[in-house]
């Protein structure tokens, strides 16, 4: 396993490195950065029409539900960008009439991250309509029913026969790599009549989707409810900074700001009968949505205790040994876990950070071995890994390399009795790897490419650490960080680091306290002030991040796995989650904020 991290240590990281490295000032608690105005993102794309050629002058926006940005037009080839875009969650909107007929296209939830530059390839096809109707109970004037279409932020309201259309509508589609559809839903309603919804409706391309007639329910003046729940954050004590709003509706909007006695609950007065859609949000974790209904004559709701998470997977199908990030932060390479496929199992594939893009398998008959770590170089040029042996159990693993744009395998070892965790130095081609043959240490080396292939030289020891249960692998991880610190975690005796040039002087090698001995998969924070890591005790279970120095360790998530990796931008996690009811799955934790 190996981060990429920045190529250039500030003064600041430097100096506290030396302090961990030298041990003059054990009261250090490492560095803290002041929080900061996240810098803009950059989107990016293509817009095509329905033959897949390039759109000229389509108009292209993102959109929210605090503000749109500029309008750009994509040029001859169809190309867009959008800059000084703030991060946050938009909808990418792209329309352009062609041939009289207005084509469309809507990408729903995309995360514009700072520092980034996101690229998206999106078909506009002919706008879809949909259409209904709405009555009022006990009236034959219908008219002052208020529509909302969710997520667009398009209104009409309804006249005395009830009807109400949206059209140039963009079409619904499925994100593969999620196995989501991205549907639209709709709110009625008016005063003294119970709210309706009609959720999860589709549009073809160019399309007509006629709804069911719906009734709202007239109401006594004294027929509203009290709607009462609670939220809980994972891994975090109350739920300060949390949003509740009951969507489709102007005022049931709550902020929770204490975390006192009433800690996470909410509370909405005076809600008419109806069926609606209750909003959780928090900037640090997942949004969540519940529909409910109160019934007339209903008073009183609790809608009982719901906790948001900060963990997201990127689909069942997307399971995995380990996993790897390119060094620009933008693609994850990992070791496929499909154990009843013997064709995809164990090879190695590459696909997006974000898992739409594309999801190619890069090897053949790689036969990736379980949790012993893969490393991507500095250059993006080469993937290391372990392969196991399924022949021999005398001589189980050993190192190979692939090109990251697939190819033949190096086979840059012979089998030996352990090999563990590659991990690629943050600049050139040296790295380290655990191996054990009838001696066992941690060994530093470079990777060379010579006219008869891939070959290791220039090996050394960085420190005598062997694995002491060969059937079963202790290193969880091994980092090169900048610097040249070498960290890395062994099971039941937390992490430790030592130089790159200890050349076997164990009187150089330093515990990090205060992680725990059940510590697994550490790995650097992109400035390397930081360090992640995972514990699975039972009580204790979930992903930490604390200062290098072990110091003010902090659970941020109730997710724990392997091949714990940040992101370039800090914000996120991506591991393979280990818990029993998430088996391998593929995933990422966000990191809170103030640890950013």
């Amino acid at each position: 396993m190996n981060s990429r991290k920045k190529n250039i240590l500030s003064l600041k990281s430097l100096m506290l490195l030396c302090v961990v490295v030298l041990g003059l000032f054990p009261g250090c608690t490492g560095a803290n950065h002041p929080l900061y105005d996240p810098p803009p993102g950059i989107v990016d794309g293509k817009i095509l029409d329905p033959n897949s050629g390039p759109v000229d002058k389509a108009t292209v926006r993102l959109e929210n539900k605090v503000a749109n940005s500029e309008a750009v037009l994509t040029d001859s080839g169809g190309s867009f960008s959008i800059k000084s875009v703030n991060p946050g969650t938009y909808d990418l909107v792209a329309e352009k009439t062609i041939s009289g007929v207005k084509h469309l296209a809507r990408r729903r939830f995309l995360t514009v991250n700072n520092k980034s530059q996101i690229n998206r390839e999106i078909k506009i096809l002919p706008g879809g309509t949909l259409r209904g109707v709405v009555t009022l109970e006990g009236r034959t004037d219908h008219s002052g029913i208020r529509v909302d279409l969710i997520g667009t932020g398009r209104t009409v309201v309804t006249g005395v026969d009830g009807a109400y259309e949206f059209p140039d509508l963009a079409y619904t589609y499925r994100d593969d790599a999620t196995n989501t559809l991205f549907l639209y839903d709709l709110t009625f309603s008016l005063d003294g009549y119970a709210n309706r919804s009609l959720l999860n409706i589709s549009l073809d391309a160019g399309g007509l989707s006629v709804l069911e007639t719906i009734q709202l329910e007239n109401l006594d003046p004294a027929g509203v409810a009290t709607v009462t729940g609670n939220v809980t954050l994972e891994a975090r004590t109350g739920a300060a900074e949390t949003v509740v709003k009951i969507l489709g509706t102007a005022i049931h909007e709550q902020l929770i700001l204490s975390d006192g006695a009433t800690q996470g609950n909410f509370e909405f007065q005076d809600v008419p009968a109806g069926t609606y859609i209750l909003e959780i949000s928090h900037p640090d974790y997942h949004t969540m949505e519940k529909t409910f209904t109160i019934g007339a004559g209903q008073n009183a709701v609790d809608l009982g205790t719901h906790q948001l998470t900060n963990v997201a997977h990127f689909g069942d199908q997307f399971k995995a040994y380990d996993l790897t990030l390119s060094p620009g932060g933008h693609q994850i390479a990992y070791i496929r876990y499909e154990p009843g496929s013997p064709l995809t199992d164990k090879e190695i594939y590459i696909m997006d950070v974000e898992g739409v893009s594309f999801n190619t398998r890069i090897s053949n008959r790689a036969l990736g071995a379980d949790d012993r770590g893969m490393t991507w170089s500095s250059d993006g040029r080469y993937i290391m890994y372990v392969e196991r042996n399924p022949a021999n159990v005398a001589r189980l693993y050993r190192l190979n390399a692939i090109s990251s744009s697939g190819g033949d395998i190096s086979n840059l070892t012979a089998y030996s009795l352990d090999v563990a965790q590659p991990a690629f130095a943050p600049v050139g081609h040296r790295f380290v790897y655990q191996l054990f043959e009838t001696t066992g240490a941690i060994f530093g080396a470079e990777l060379m490419d010579k006219p008869a292939g891939l070959v290791i030289e220039n090996q050394v020891v960085v420190v005598p650490e062997r694995n002491d249960q060969v059937s079963q692998n202790q290193f969880s991880s091994i980092e090169f960080g900048v610097s040249d610190r070498i960290l890395y975690s062994k099971d039941s005796n937390s992490a430790f680091t030592v130089p790159f040039s200890a050349a076997g002087d164990e009187g150089l090698k330093f515990a990090i306290p205060n992680l725990g001995v059940d510590t697994h998969s550490v790995t650097f924070s992109p400035e390397n002030d930081r360090v992640a890591y995972s514990r699975t005790t039972a009580g204790v279970q979930g992903t930490y991040i604390a200062n290098v120095d072990g110091s003010q360790p902090l659970k941020i998530s109730d997710g724990y796995g392997r091949s714990l990796e940040f992101s370039q931008d800090g914000k996120k996690l991506f591991f393979v989650d280990r818990r029993t009811s998430h088996h391998r799955k593929l995933g990422t934790i966000i990191v809170p904020r103030n640890l950013r």
